[in-house]
């Protein structure tokens, strides 16, 4: 795990402390077929913990990107109180190589959802729109279509020391990446904060660069389970 946000909130440049960590798993016999035909398992997890608390309307969002590379980013804003996450604001974005500019100013248009191989996973849950569940044998014989849980505003979910995360899978090994970046260990990173409200937040800065750490290669034995996971 390696801090690329600042180890202290630093408010003038936006950064708050954020960690990668890289880990090689085994995919599970129940994996989609996406999934198997995008990954060979290798994961990234992205960690913001908020370095103060957010406030109403604002946002909190960190991208990583090493040179050359595409960048990827996890956001959430604030709700009408300060430090509640609002309801279906927590993302995952990324921004294929070419696109994203350093230090500078970024059209929101360049960042998109994840792919669907990727299965990216954000937490806390509940903050967005769920998946449907199954239906019960009751409701199959009722001809009643469960309903999907609704995103709910998260009290003290930007509050100061609260964290909110997403875990990915990364594309198989290429010698280019169109769109997805894989980052892998030994490589050199830096961290970029978003501008913290509706005014700054396409303009990001510079937090600080690390080498990334942890496995450069897959554990055996370290399946994942997909059937109650829910696919963003």
């Amino acid at each position: 795990m390696v801090q690329v946000g600042t180890t202290a909130f630093d408010a003038a440049a936006w950064c708050h402390p954020t960690t990668v960590s890289l880990q090689g798993t085994m995919l599970a016999a129940d994996a989609p077929q996406a999934v198997m035909d995008f990954t060979d398992g290798y994961q990234m997890t992205m960690t913001v913990t908020a370095g103060d608390n957010v406030v109403s309307e604002g946002n909190a969002g960190m991208c990583i990107a090493g040179e050359g590379t595409g960048a990827v980013c996890v956001m959430a804003n604030a709700a009408y109180d300060d430090g509640v996450m609002a309801a279906n604001s927590l993302k995952a974005k990324m921004a294929a190589a070419g696109t994203f500019t350093a230090e500078g100013d970024n059209e929101q248009s360049i960042f998109v959802d994840l792919p669907v191989g990727a299965w990216a996973q954000v937490a806390p849950a509940g903050v967005n729109n769920g998946v449907a569940p199954a239906a019960t044998p009751e409701q199959i014989e009722n001809e009643e279509t469960p309903e999907a849980p609704e995103g709910q505003d998260l009290e003290g979910g930007l509050a100061l020391g609260a964290q909110f995360s997403a875990t990915y899978y990364q594309p198989k090994m290429a010698a280019a990446y169109a769109g997805l970046w894989r980052f892998q260990a030994g490589e050199m990173v830096s961290g970029y904060a978003c501008g913290p409200d509706a005014d700054s937040m396409k303009t990001n800065k510079k937090c600080m660069s690390a080498v990334l750490t942890g496995a450069n290669a897959l554990i055996a034995g370290a399946a994942v389970a997909f059937g109650a996971a829910a696919l963003l």
